[in-house]
């Protein structure tokens, strides 16, 4: 659900997927007690116009994305 133009999506926030469970839980009166279930990394895809994404992102914040790019990629992800 757009909030504004400027803005993505309306969604949860929070420090780990575990917390993300338990809030989801919370809001849909559900189980708080589910595990993620692991994924294997190399069957995730994940695309993105980088010159779009990165058009207004000062160097350092670029330098901060383009290293956890470089993570996923080395933990199997692939960047289409």
């Amino acid at each position: 659900l757009p909030t504004s133009p400027s803005l993505d999506t309306v969604g949860i926030n929070a420090r780990t997927v575990k917390d993300i469970v338990l809030i989801d839980g919370v809001i849909t009166n559900g189980s708080c007690d589910q595990t993620p279930t692991p994924r294997i990394l190399s069957t995730i895809r994940l695309g993105f116009d980088r010159e779009s994404f990165l058009a207004n992102v000062d160097s350092d914040l670029e330098e901060v994305f383009n290293a956890a790019i470089d993570t996923l990629v080395n933990a199997g992800v692939q960047i289409i």
